[in-house]
């Protein structure tokens, strides 16, 4: 996946990743916290 003609820094790549990275940490942390709330109320009842 290397852009050659990309139009922008050198480090747009690393920009791009990072970016990525977060979002999935993100995601996945919700996903996450939503099974920790579901189990919490199915053990509650």
């Amino acid at each position: 996946m290397s852009a050659t003609n990309s139009s922008g820094a050198p480090g747009m790549e690393t920009v791009v990743a990072v970016a990525l990275a977060a979002l999935a940490a993100v995601f996945l942390g919700a996903l996450i916290v939503l099974l920790v709330i579901c189990r919490r109320q199915r053990c509650y009842y």
